[in-house]
C-alpha cells in the first residue's frame, strides 16, 4: 500500500478538551472510520493505558506495545481513511503506529481555564462513579480527598461544594500542563492546534 492510499488524521489533547466530540464530528463529515484508542485498549488490552506512556522494562509491556501498533495499523490498513483519536504521551510511540504514513496531527486545547473546567464537569456529570473517566480527578478525589468529592456529589449534585473544589484544581493544573503536551508533540510532529 503507498502512502498516497490512505488519509489519516491523528486527534490528541489533555483529558476533557473535546478530543471524542471533535472527532467523532470530524470522522461523520468526512465519512472517515473513527478510532478510539481508549475505547481499543478497553476492548482489546484489558484496559492497559500504559500503553500510552513511555515503556518500561517489564517485556509484558513491550509485547503489549507490540500488538498495540500491530493492531492499529491493522485497523489503517483494513479502513485507509481514519481518525485516531487519543492522548499517546509517548511520541515514539506516535511514530511507531504512523510510520510510512503522512498524517494530519491535530491538537485540541481548550479555550481557557473556564472552559476546561465546564468541559471537565460535564463529563464527570455524565460518569460519575467512573470520575467521567478522567484518571486525575480520580486520583485527587481519593488521595486528597478520601473519596468525598464523589459523596458530595451524589448528595448535592454537580454544585457540592467539594466535588466543584477537586473540579477546579484539576482544570487548573491540567490547563497548566497543555502547553507542555503541545510543546512535547511540536518537537517531533508539525501540529494543527484547534481551539475548543
Amino acid at each position: 500500500m503507498s502512502i498516497t492510499d490512505t488519509n489519516l488524521i491523528y486527534v490528541s489533547g489533555k483529558a476533557s478538551v473535546g478530543k471524542s466530540v471533535i472527532s467523532e464530528h470530524m470522522a461523520k463529515d468526512i465519512n472517515f472510520k473513527l478510532i478510539s484508542l481508549d475505547e481499543l485498549i478497553r476492548d482489546d488490552f484489558d484496559g492497559n493505558y500504559r500503553l500510552y506512556q513511555t515503556p518500561t522494562n517489564n517485556p509484558n509491556d513491550l509485547v503489549n506495545r507490540w500488538e498495540f501498533v500491530t493492531k492499529i495499523r491493522q485497523i489503517i490498513l483494513e479502513y485507509k481513511d481514519c481518525v485516531i483519536e487519543g492522548t499517546i504521551k509517548d511520541n515514539e510511540l506516535i511514530k511507531e503506529i504512523f510510520h510510512g504514513y503522512h498524517f494530519i496531527f491535530c491538537y485540541i486545547e481548550p479555550l481557557d481555564e473556564k472552559s476546561y473546567f465546564r468541559n471537565m464537569s460535564k463529563r464527570f456529570e455524565q460518569d460519575p462513579t467512573n470520575y467521567g473517566r478522567i484518571g486525575f480527578l480520580k486520583i485527587m478525589d481519593t488521595n486528597e480527598f478520601k473519596g468525598e468529592g464523589l459523596n458530595d456529589f451524589i448528595s448535592n449534585g454537580i454544585d457540592g461544594t467539594i466535588i466543584q473544589e477537586i473540579i477546579k484544581r484539576c482544570s487548573i493544573t491540567q490547563f497548566k500542563k497543555v502547553t507542555d503536551l503541545r510543546n512535547q508533540y511540536s518537537n517531533d510532529f508539525k501540529i494543527v492546534r484547534m481551539l475548543n
